[in-house]
């Protein structure tokens, strides 16, 4: 969990996110990072995906094939606006720029770096850069070098290395391997930064189901972590027409240019007034997640890795038996969820109707 004073942002290699946005929901909701910037998403266009108390924006590949892509998944009550990819030639990328409570504008960027890339792809990374003074670049370089740990260095990581010697930008880089390979373990997954001047610490987490690890960053900038973990205001919009409806407003039709003026000002604060005082403030309820599937979840992890170094037929069917435990555990949990929500619905309710129309369509079992 976040108990850190500062900006905490996790890198993924997802390698396909699509089947795995029930474990991505739990990490979230156990780790609570402020940003997570994905890679290799391999979502088209059409493709959605819900994080409770996130945001997410999804850059699909320029190929236009369900592969590569980038996204980012950032807490909804962090002041932040997304940004437009400029023309990018070798790299995918997906923006965002988040405004902290008094720390200048941050440019947060997940980028992808396809192996066998052109060494030319450092080209692209100054247009991104050039948004902002302040530049956060996190992802999977696919760049191995003997400065962030590597056994033996590339092409890729030679150019980045040179790259960010002359763009006077620093490479943080976790101590343990984030790619695991049959015959080797590198660190390609790492960030590089443009005049943020705080402490960054990066450390690989054994989470998640991927080829990659997810690398947590750490931006010690001495904030309070849980400063945008207050309620959400939910606004009641029946009552809010219905408040406006009940406040006389039956002036003379305004004929000069200054009665126009404060006109528009009255009405202007009517509707703050109305949506202040029609409106509640809520408590997020976090996704519950039992023992059973935590522990399933580890298991899952550790065969994965079996996996990955041996490359045995009977270690992969070990993986795949625990990963499909770890499915089945997650439907029995939505179906009680969705039991749980229907019975408690009133006889009375008039959207019962659509309360059942806006269910999950993960969930397949429907409750007597």
């Amino acid at each position: 969990m976040n108990h850190h004073s500062g900006l905490v942002i996790v890198s993924w290699n997802a390698n396909g996110l699509l089947g795995k946005v029930r474990d991505l929901r739990e990490f979230l909701n156990n780790y609570k990072p402020d940003i997570m910037l994905i890679q290799e998403t391999h979502l088209r266009t059409a493709d959605k995906c819900y994080f409770p108390n996130y945001k997410f924006y999804s850059t699909p590949s320029r190929t236009g094939y369900g592969m590569r892509g980038t996204g980012v998944i950032i807490k909804s009550k962090i002041p932040y606006y997304p940004i437009s990819n400029p023309l990018l030639y070798y790299v995918e990328a997906t923006m965002v720029m988040v405004n902290l409570r008094d720390l200048p504008p941050i440019n947060i960027i997940s980028l992808y770096n396809p192996p066998n890339n052109d060494c030319q792809y450092t080209t692209d990374l100054e247009s991104p850069i050039a948004y902002n003074s302040s530049t956060f670049i996190a992802g999977d370089f696919n760049a191995k070098h003997r400065m962030w740990n590597c056994a033996r260095a590339n092409k890729l990581g030679n150019q980045l290395n040179s790259f960010a010697l002359h763009a006077k930008m620093k490479i943080i880089a976790p101590e343990y391997p984030t790619f695991h390979a049959r015959h080797s373990e590198s660190v390609i997954d790492l960030a590089i930064t443009r005049n943020i001047n705080y402490h960054i610490t990066a450390d690989s987490l054994i989470e998640l189901c991927s080829d990659h690890l997810p690398v947590r960053f750490l931006i010690d900038t001495k904030t309070n972590p849980s400063l945008y973990d207050v309620k959400k205001f939910t606004p009641n919009w029946k009552k809010f027409q219905e408040y406006l409806l009940s406040v006389d407003t039956s002036y003379p039709p305004p004929n000069t240019k200054k009665e126009i003026e404060t006109e528009v000002n009255t009405l202007t604060s009517l509707i703050i007034e109305a949506h202040t005082q029609t409106g509640k403030w809520v408590t997020e309820k976090p996704d519950i997640y039992s023992e059973a599937i935590r522990t399933q979840k580890e298991t899952r992890n550790r065969l994965r890795r079996v996996w990955q170094r041996s490359r045995h037929p009977e270690d992969k069917r070990n993986f795949n038996r625990a990963h499909n435990s770890l499915k089945k555990l997650y439907e029995i949990r939505d179906n009680r969820n969705y039991t749980n929500e229907i019975t408690s619905l009133s006889p009375r309710m008039v959207r019962c109707g659509s309360t059942l129309k806006e269910s999950p369509e993960s969930i397949k079992k429907c409750p007597p």
